[in-house]
């Protein structure tokens, strides 16, 4: 019965809009970026949002939970792991992801300030990378997609150019939700 309500709640929340862009810039040690990919159903993506959002959101138990979930979407962390970027539209999200590097140095910590730490959380895959990640102190761009999404396309193309120059010194997570 949870399940099908955390389904239901994403599925009505998910936003299948169109995003480009994303951002990466060389910043950090010796060691190389750090490109790991994961997958998750939708159901899988519900769950893990809802149970992280019961244990560390800022409400009460009682308190019912929205969950506003987007996809495609695109998150881009600093080396120190707080968010600067946070992209919704694929049109745009490729866009920004093709200036860059150049357009990271414009970018400040959004507010309120959120961390990587909660993008590393919810995905078992990312999970192991988490200490690697946060040591490297470099920007981070952490890209949800979906199979089946014409409006991704844009956005997974920009990333895979970026991908394919080895993350033009930027960690990259991507996870795609299978629906």
């Amino acid at each position: 019965m949870m399940g099908n309500l955390l389904a239901q709640c994403l599925i009505s929340s998910l936003l299948f809009t169109f995003v480009e862009g994303a951002a990466i810039l060389p910043y950090g040690g010796p060691a190389g970026p750090v490109i790991e990919s994961a997958t998750m159903t939708v159901n899988d993506f519900a769950r893990a949002n809802a149970s992280w959002e019961a244990v560390h959101g800022n409400h009460s138990s009682d308190t019912k939970i929205n969950l506003d979930l987007h996809v495609p979407s695109l998150d881009i962390y600093d080396p120190d792991g707080q968010l600067v970027f946070n992209g919704i539209d694929p049109v745009k999200n490729a866009d920004f992801l093709h200036r860059l590097p150049a357009v990271l140095k414009d970018l400040k910590p959004v507010s309120p300030p959120k961390s990587i730490s909660r993008s590393l959380e919810l995905v078992s895959g990312f999970q192991k990378r988490s200490g690697e990640i946060s040591s490297a102190k470099k920007y981070t761009i952490y890209a949800t997609s979906a199979t089946k999404c014409p409006p991704c396309k844009g956005q997974d193309d920009a990333l895979d150019a970026i991908v394919a120059k080895k993350g033009m010194g930027m960690n990259i997570l991507r996870l795609t939700i299978q629906n």
